[in-house]
């Protein structure tokens, strides 16, 4: 007895038929998987708005906290530096202070610690002399002097001790303990300069 092979669609005298179908691809069909390839592309060239901007934030909360770093560090320094303020000035004697005390010299001590100022004087132009004041302080003290941080002394001094003939008067100066001398001018002192210059 000879069977016949059934072929798709044909009726071979059974109630039923067999129709083999095509097998669906499993895999995405080819446009849709260009379109996925572009779209992966354009995320990789395009910069992402959200990553950048945690990137500025987190950079610049860096740059704030370096910066605060080295101004706490510069502050530190700058504070257990030593430090005095020269402020050369005209003087107004009163009570039973000579008259003739005319030029006076003030010294702040600017910084954290203690400094003895131990010369007072100035320096002329032109030339590395300088001249040492005779103390003369309102409050009767003498040199040397210890001046905590935060507070001064006055130095009062003539006009002719401080001006030999041929010089002019640069800056005031107080020397310290230490070694350290620090200088100040002011438009008192140019005025006392070409005062006592003209003079000579």
């Amino acid at each position: 007895m000879h069977h016949k092979p059934l072929h798709p669609g044909a009726n071979n005298g059974n109630s039923a038929s067999v129709r083999l179908l095509p097998k669906r691809s499993k895999s995405t069909p080819l446009p849709k998987r260009i379109e996925k390839i572009h779209a992966i592309q354009r995320r990789m060239h395009m910069p992402n708005p959200a990553f950048e901007l945690k990137d500025v934030v987190t950079v610049s909360i860096a740059s704030v906290g370096a910066v605060l770093g080295h101004l706490n560090t510069w502050r530190a320094i700058d504070r257990d530096r030593p430090k005095l303020r020269v402020t050369p000035a005209h003087a107004i004697p009163f009570g039973g202070v000579d008259p003739r005390l005319t030029f006076c010299v003030e010294i702040i001590n600017l910084g954290a610690i203690p400094l003895t100022v131990t010369e007072v004087g100035v320096f002329y132009s032109g030339t590395t002399q300088r001249s040492t004041m005779m103390p003369v302080m309102l409050d009767g003290g003498s040199l040397p002097r210890l001046l905590e941080p935060r507070t001064s002394i006055s130095v009062l001094a003539r006009k002719e001790d401080i001006s030999p003939p041929g010089h002019r008067i640069r800056s005031a100066f107080a020397a310290t303990a230490c070694g350290l001398t620090f200088k100040g001018t002011s438009v008192a002192l140019r005025q006392i300069a070409s005062e006592t210059y003209r003079r000579t």
